[in-house]
């Protein structure tokens, strides 16, 4: 699976992803994108 860490629109664009987007309390969010498995 791969793991890849970019902007968040860029995570929402892509389709048979999936996002993750992680906002912690210093309001940095981070946005991990998981290429799905036979899609």
């Amino acid at each position: 699976m791969n793991l890849r860490q970019g902007k968040n629109n860029d995570c929402q664009r892509k389709k048979n992803y999936i996002s993750i987007t992680i906002i912690p309390p210093n309001k940095s969010f981070k946005c991990f994108t998981f290429r799905t498995l036979g899609s």
